[in-house]
């Protein structure tokens, strides 16, 4: 099976910390339109690009509305982040369950063996870390938050 390595973006590859107080405001518009503005977190994208280099898959998925994918992958590029997969939700997708249900069809899809999860939520890390493939899980954070 293709090894899978499973990365969010926002407080794991992008430092969102100068923007979460409009997500606490309310201001998911703002918070989102402002994403390009996010230095990368180098040790985040160094660990992804030695996963990479060993042949593991790249998925990214976030809970970014899929309508700032060109936008998304403009950043990823320009951070030198590179992956295989992106997957961001459609309006009647968002949600709690989102990710999990992303990477479920992906794996059914696809196939793969999930060995690698870097995440910063802390649904997330207890998703994954309760998944049946056990994957090592990275669980990101910078400073206070």
């Amino acid at each position: 099976m293709q090894p899978l390595v499973i990365c969010t973006i926002d407080g794991v590859l992008s430092d969102n910390s100068d923007r979460l107080h409009l997500m606490k405001e309310g201001s998911f518009i703002e918070y989102n339109e402002r994403h390009e503005r996010d230095d990368a977190i180098i040790a985040s994208v160094r660990m992804l690009k030695g996963f990479q280099r060993t042949g593991c898959d790249i998925l990214i998925v976030d809970d970014r509305p899929a309508e700032y994918k060109e936008q998304t992958e403009a950043w990823l590029k320009e951070q030198g982040v590179f992956f295989d997969y992106l997957y961001l939700p459609k309006p009647k997708e968002m949600g709690r369950y989102f990710k999990m249900k992303a990477v479920k069809e992906h794996l059914r899809e696809n196939g793969g063996q999930i060995i690698a999860v870097l995440c910063t939520e802390r649904q997330d890390e207890h998703d994954f870390r309760n998944h049946p493939h056990r994957p090592t899980v990275y669980s990101i954070s910078r400073g206070a938050v």
